[in-house]
């Protein structure tokens, strides 16, 4: 059965399901302004057989590609950086099916850097986060120093072997298929403070003392048993938490925030790295970087124990 142009390209070029969802999204917006299928272009390009008519056609879907990318601009509530988030997709079809189009993506005129947080605020933000559940998410995430989505994937299956023998600092492994994209399966740490603080969100959510099955989610939304937090909406607990409490200001409509909940990534970075123990490669490798491909090939991190100790 042929597969239709749409699954094959995203097949070949999508390593997630969230890179599939930002690619449909991309070039479905593209196809609605132009009135067309990916199947109408591609036979389009197939029945080019001159120089002139290749010509023709590149003039006809570059201008078509700018005048989209136009409209983009022109709209008030998107950034240059979400603009190209439309256009990226559209480039890797060209790409994929080998169609010279080529688009230029909006340059960023100024870069907006997150605002160093500090121990003390983070403590605070979490303190005074209403639900047991958030605050254990953000306690997590700041001292794993794990990526929010990632964080939302993950089952007690990942760190049971730890938690059951009540070793400290927990290990938490992190496979490849519920990394981000192309990133490989790594493993991370939690101490004492986010055992407590998900002890007690467990306790709440599966009674006293009790652990959950192999396959239950770390967090879940409550009364959606198993269904992911949202993290669009953890972002937004965080944030409002930090305006409530003066560390962070109210930004303008449409400009990133300096205080948000990757803030607690950054912090993992900045802190972990302090340690005398810990270099740069041993902290891209919790945080779920890619290593460059030396690190990659000499790399081991078969000693667990080795890094455990590092973490502490």
């Amino acid at each position: 059965m042929k597969i239709a142009i749409m699954d094959a390209w995203l097949r070949e070029v999508a390593n997630s399901e969230d890179t599939v969802t930002s690619y449909k999204l991309g070039v479905g917006k593209f196809l609605e302004y132009c009135g067309c299928s990916l199947e109408d272009i591609l036979k389009e390009w197939d029945a080019v057989t001159t120089y002139k008519e290749e010509k023709m056609f590149k003039r006809k879907w570059s201008r078509k590609v700018k005048e989209f990318k136009a409209t983009l601009n022109f709209d008030s509530n998107l950034t240059k950086g979400s603009t190209n988030t439309y256009l990226i997709p559209i480039s890797s079809f060209f790409r994929y099916t080998e169609i010279p189009i080529k688009i230029t993506y909006n340059k960023k005129s100024v870069v907006y850097h997150n605002k160093d947080i500090q121990r003390e605020e983070i403590d605070s933000i979490i303190k005074n986060t209403p639900k047991i559940r958030d605050q254990a998410f953000f306690s997590c995430m700041v001292q794993s120093g794990l990526r929010p989505i990632v964080l939302s994937r993950l089952q007690y299956e990942d760190i049971k072997e730890d938690w059951e023998n009540n070793v400290v600092p927990c290990k938490i492994n992190v496979p490849k298929h519920k990394n981000k994209g192309e990133y490989k399966s790594h493993y991370t740490f939690i101490p004492q403070e986010s055992i407590d603080l998900l002890r007690k969100y467990w306790d709440s959510r599966f009674g006293m003392n009790k652990n959950p099955k192999d396959k239950d989610l770390l967090f879940s939304q409550p009364k959606e048993e198993n269904t992911p937090l949202n993290i669009d909406s953890e972002s937004g607990i965080f944030s409002r938490t930090a305006l409530r409490l003066k560390i962070a200001v109210k930004e303008q409509y449409g400009k990133p925030k300096a205080i948000r909940m990757y803030n607690l990534r950054k912090f993992f970075r900045n802190n972990i790295v302090d340690s005398p123990e810990i270099d740069s490669v041993d902290c891209h490798f919790f945080m779920g970087h890619k290593l460059g491909m030396n690190d990659e090939h000499y790399f081991s991190t078969q000693n667990v124990e080795k890094f455990r100790k590092k973490y502490d």
